[in-house]
């Protein structure tokens, strides 16, 4: 379960939450708690249906609501992501249109470095290491696309991929993946190390620990994923792993490496 109001205070737990221990607390810290604002979204899967559910505190009920914004991240209750890209397209198109009214007015370099594109790379990067594996995200593909070739003069019929090589940014598939990476990295102390099991081979000691699933929807999660993408890398780039910086710049040339020999 997930309550959040429409500050985006959220409190994450596994049982009913006890108000009478919350509102203490708020009140010790001179705040209240507002129940016109809050809401709950209960998650399920696909397959399951949703179950009547009703919390609150004495008389007092919260809705409940199918999906929230999060920090500007949209939550629906089954996890598809629909709301959020909604929420993306709308975004990307504008920064699309801010880059295409000020085109005549920048240079190529200023375009990539200053202020358009690198707004752009923020919203398009903002949440990607949950939504960038989804069949969704070749829409927003495809509008990062749009703006390279408004970047570079070009019409749509024309290919991207050498425009990409020459801006030197990588498509949104490497981006997933250079973040997903660097999100493993950055808490790398949340991970187990193969090496910690003694009857894991030599070879793989170096490697994090694959938990088991039987979930499409866990395998497809952020952890497994990311798991499974860094065991896969080169040792000399794992082994970079404890600087994170030197592993982000020897990540990127990889990355950047694959796409330049890929199809």
């Amino acid at each position: 379960m997930l309550l959040a109001d429409d500050t985006s205070v959220l409190v994450a737990h596994t049982d009913f939450i006890d108000f009478k221990t919350l509102n203490k607390w708020f009140k010790v810290n001179l705040l209240s708690l507002n129940f016109n604002k809050m809401h709950f979204t209960y998650f399920t899967t696909m397959r399951n249906k949703m179950i009547g559910l009703n919390v609150g505190y004495k008389d007092k009920l919260i809705s409940n609501i199918s999906h929230t914004n999060f920090f500007g991240i949209f939550l629906d209750s089954k996890l598809t992501w629909s709301n959020h890209f909604e929420l993306l397209t709308t975004k990307l198109t504008t920064a699309c249109y801010l880059i295409r009214t000020v085109k005549s007015y920048m240079s190529e370099s200023a375009l990539k470095n200053d202020l358009p594109l690198p707004f752009f790379h923020s919203i398009l990067s903002y949440g990607i290491i949950f939504w960038g594996n989804l069949s969704q995200s070749l829409t927003t593909f495809k509008t990062l696309r749009k703006v390279i070739r408004v970047m570079m003069g070009h019409s749509n019929k024309n290919s991207c991929r050498n425009l990409f090589k020459i801006l030197y940014i990588l498509p949104l598939k490497y981006q997933y993946i250079f973040h997903l990476l660097i999100f493993v990295v950055n808490n790398k102390d949340d991970f187990i190390i193969n090496a910690d099991d003694y009857n894991i081979l030599i070879r793989q000691k170096c490697n994090l620990h694959l938990p088991q699933a039987n979930w499409a929807i866990f395998q497809n999660g952020t952890c497994y994923l990311g798991i499974k993408i860094f065991n896969s890398l080169p040792t000399e780039i794992k082994d970079l792993s404890d600087s994170p910086n030197k592993f982000k710049i020897a990540l990127n040339l990889f990355l950047f490496t694959l796409f330049l020999y890929s199809g």
